[in-house]
């Protein structure tokens, strides 16, 4: 979508019949559910702090579009805030829960941070959808070394209140410097040990169109599942959309290979000033070869010769192997971020009730997959059932 469509689309909403009545807040002007998911992506392509929750082709293929609604806060007729957002409704209830992941993004490219913005998002937000539409808003901060502080702080003084422990562990947070042998000197001894033998082993990182290269990625994904035979819920599905929707520049598919053979791919998205590893596969041969070390050093380098300032590893720490590789990745100058939490606002008592209720839902199911992937590690699939394929944090929203 071209600047002018975009323009056009924010300029031109939908006929005021078919949207709900436009809040007001001094200075700024409130649109909720005005673009398709393409202009909401290329909207996301002018600010810094965007999470892959706060994409449409994220967000959406992994919830679902009907579940979606998007809030836009502008000032002087530009776009300075954003949140997308799930929204989850127990059948037969008018209410639910409203469930903001990692956002609103509030920060404009090259523009100072202003957390008076963010201060105005979180009200139009808490009218919007707590006060209007009656639920249980829940705001979950993105993890960020310096702006989660700010947010949590604002969150608390909007009358938000500290409900639950965000799902899934700390955030392993890179940080990008812009001189190459600074910032290899603050890796862990051993990381660079490891860095220094995969170095000699002949691999060739390669950047290659996202969408040409995703059919192999597919292919060594599947090779590694069914090698290792654990049980894969990490959403490719969405792929190919964010691959063609996200601004350009925006996706990285890097590969790495030894005489041709490709020994391991990562999928990762830039999200302004942080960019996110998604997805990665490999093969046998790459641990040997210490061939993740090679891949993410030169998409580490990449990043930071772009302007990027951390490379968020992501969590899923339960594997110790992993989590010596991400710490030692992290090394002196990263950060290991614990998250936030997730931050409640219910207006009314039928709010606070409806998200009691599809929170205690999430706890029940969130055991009960538990359950199932024990029984399934233990070679006892045959004795439940398969139920629907659950969302890969565990998360209701």
């Amino acid at each position: 979508m071209s600047r002018l469509d975009l323009a056009a689309a924010l300029a031109c909403p939908p006929p005021a019949a078919l949207l709900p009545s436009v809040p007001r807040l001094d200075g700024f002007a409130v649109r909720t559910d005005t673009l398709d998911p393409a202009a909401w992506d290329a909207l996301t392509g002018g600010f810094a702090d965007v999470s892959r929750y706060q994409t449409a082709a994220y967000a959406d293929g992994l919830r679902g579009g009907s579940r979606m609604s998007h809030l836009l806060l502008l000032r002087g007729g530009q776009p300075v805030a954003g949140a997308r957002l799930a929204i989850i409704r127990p059948p037969g209830l008018p209410s639910g829960v409203a469930y903001l992941k990692e956002g609103p993004f509030w920060r404009r490219d090259g523009v100072p941070a202003d957390p008076a913005v963010y201060r105005a998002v979180i009200a139009a937000l808490a009218d919007e959808y707590g006060t209007r539409r009656g639920h249980c808003l829940t705001v979950c901060p993105r993890p960020h070394p310096l702006g989660q502080e700010t947010e949590v702080r604002i969150l608390r003084e909007s009358g938000f209140a500290p409900a639950r422990h965000a799902p899934g562990n700390a955030s392993f947070l890179v940080r990008l410097d812009p001189d190459a042998a600074a910032m290899r000197a603050s890796l862990s001894q051993k990381w660079r040990y490891n860095l220094k033998l995969a170095e000699r082993n002949g691999l060739a990182v390669s950047f290659r169109d996202p969408m040409e290269a995703l059919p192999e990625f597919h292919a060594l994904n599947d090779a590694m599942v069914a090698r290792k035979r654990f049980i894969d819920r990490a959403p490719l599905q969405t792929l190919p959309r964010l691959f063609r929707q996200l601004p350009p520049g925006r996706c990285l598919l890097a590969s790495i290979a030894r005489d041709g053979e490709t020994l391991a791919a990562a999928v990762v998205i830039n999200g302004g000033d942080t960019a996110h590893y998604l997805f990665g596969a490999s093969a046998d041969e790459a641990l040997a070869l210490r061939a993740g070390y090679a891949l993410h050093w030169r998409i580490a380098r990449r990043l930071a010769e772009e302007g990027v300032e951390w490379y968020d590893l992501g969590n899923g720490v339960t594997n110790p192997g992993l989590r010596l590789f991400k710490q030692g990745f992290v090394g002196r100058d990263g950060v290991v971020q614990e998250p936030a939490g997730e931050f409640d606002h219910a207006a009314t008592l039928q709010a606070r009730l409806s998200g009691q209720l599809v929170y205690g839902l999430r706890a029940g199911r969130n055991r009960v997959v538990a359950l199932q992937d024990r029984l399934r590690q233990r070679g006892l699939a045959a004795l439940i059932r398969r139920g629907p394929r659950p969302n890969p944090e565990g998360q209701a929203a």
